[in-house]
């Protein structure tokens, strides 16, 4: 890990003789890399934020002669990735997302604002606030270290994720066998849990890799629903995923009764 880490500190030096430096506010050093759980199939991430909101195309046309092979390109809500094929299989690819300090600044304010509290933007927020910063040129640490969510924006987060909690005809499709239909509503109740159990232990996201190292770090969780979630996973199970959404409902109604 240390040797990742080291590389990519040495890309960030890359970034920096191509003069990159001067376009951006922020490396940052993410993913499970950040996260202390890298492993062997792991990528490398790393996020530059452009001082401004036109930054990332510029960046994106420096990075084709960063002097990695580039194998695409993609446009997200939020970011543009840059994806760098594997020389050597062996070795970590590289995935380097550009955004903006204006896209980060609005997804924050959006967020306090109760505007939206949804997965993608706490996944969003939470990799920018935990990340390794090799250059924080525009202070967004210091932005971002009294973030917090209060009890208006836990209810929001927990009624959302009782919203989600629905049976699309599972039966039916055990039945049938389309497990496809079934373990798709299956991923929607995992997601639910992770996002509970993050906003219950007064984090914004804990992601969906590696989930299970994640909960062993935690200090609230559900045995209960995590049983139950490896049951369903192992085979298709109609009374096994009832008991489940049952305990996944009872841990969000407690969870908002508290706050009241």
């Amino acid at each position: 890990m240390i040797q990742v880490l080291n590389e990519e500190f040495e890309l960030s030096r890359r970034l920096a003789a191509l003069k990159l430096l001067d376009e951006t506010c922020s490396i940052i050093v993410g993913g499970s890399l950040a996260r202390g759980l890298f492993d062997a199939f792991s990528d490398i991430d790393v996020c530059i934020v452009a001082k401004q909101s036109d930054g990332c195309a510029a960046l994106l046309h420096a990075l084709k002669s960063c002097g990695i092979d580039r194998s695409a390109i993609t446009t997200g809500l939020r970011h543009l990735v840059w994806r760098a094929s594997r020389i050597d299989p062996a070795e970590p690819r590289i995935e380097i997302r550009c955004t903006s300090l204006p896209i980060v600044l609005s997804a924050v304010h959006s967020l306090l604002s109760l505007r939206d509290t949804s997965d993608s933007t706490l996944d969003f927020i939470h990799n920018i606030e935990s990340g390794i910063y090799v250059k924080d040129g525009c202070d967004i640490r210091r932005r971002l270290v009294n973030l917090e969510i209060d009890a208006r924006h836990q209810k929001q987060i927990y009624s959302r994720c009782l919203q989600n909690l629905i049976d699309p005809g599972l039966e039916a499709d055990i039945r049938r066998g389309d497990v496809m239909q079934y373990f798709a509503a299956l991923n929607v109740y995992s997601r639910v849990y992770l996002t509970s159990v993050a906003i219950w232990n007064n984090r914004l996201s804990i992601g969906v890799k590696h989930w299970r190292r994640t909960l062993d770090s935690l200090a609230y969780r559900d045995a209960v629903v995590e049983r139950l979630l490896a049951d369903c996973y192992s085979r298709p199970d109609y009374a096994a995923c009832q008991h489940l959404l049952v305990q996944l409902r009872a841990l969000l109604h407690a969870r908002l009764g508290d706050l009241s």
